[in-house]
């Protein structure tokens, strides 16, 4: 996959999976790279970011552009293979909107991730986010190379069978009111 999406409300464990993943396929990339969007960093700053880590030797000269950030970066993803996790991408969607739109200023990763997924390369994107970006919409397919896995809650039998693995004791009603605040 070149997209990989994890979807779901807060608190549910996008970014603990995402970390626990990372560790189990890391050993498949040449480099892992981990960028919290959670103070919103301009995409430009993280392409910087990227960039930097990426480089065989410091980048003397960054190119000014987007665009030409975003080809230098794909280069890098069609030369070595390179896992990059933004997680929390949220952060720079529109708030309350539930559209998956990036918020005005932050356009720059819709272009980032629909370069990422419609271009051959050898690395993954991995995202964590509460919503779909709307960018990825159209390359997402159950086989294709942009993939949403999107993380629910859990019934309550999956929960007070969870309970018992973890030897967690209590009253029926209690484990109840214990399912329900979680």
């Amino acid at each position: 996959c070149r997209v990989v999406s994890v979807l779901g409300q807060g608190g549910i464990g996008k970014s603990a999976l995402a970390v626990h993943l990372m560790h189990q396929v890391a050993s498949h990339f040449e480099v892992v790279i981990w960028r919290s969007l959670r103070d919103a960093p301009s995409c430009e700053a993280v392409l910087d970011q990227c960039l930097q880590v990426l480089a065989l030797q410091p980048l003397g000269f960054i190119p000014t552009s987007l665009e030409q950030r975003l080809d230098l970066l794909l280069e890098y993803l069609r030369s070595q293979r390179v896992l990059v996790v933004l997680d929390n991408l949220e952060m720079v969607l529109e708030e309350k909107v539930d559209t998956g739109r990036m918020r005005a200023g932050y356009e720059g990763y819709g272009h980032l991730l629909c370069r990422v997924a419609e271009t051959e390369h050898q690395s993954c994107l991995l995202l964590t986010s509460r919503e779909k970006p709307i960018d990825l919409v159209p390359h997402e397919s159950s086989r294709g190379p942009v993939r949403a896995l999107r993380l629910a809650q859990l019934d309550t039998d999956s929960c007070r069978q969870l309970l018992a693995e973890k030897d967690v004791t209590g009253t029926a009603t209690e484990q109840t009111r214990l399912i329900e605040a979680y």
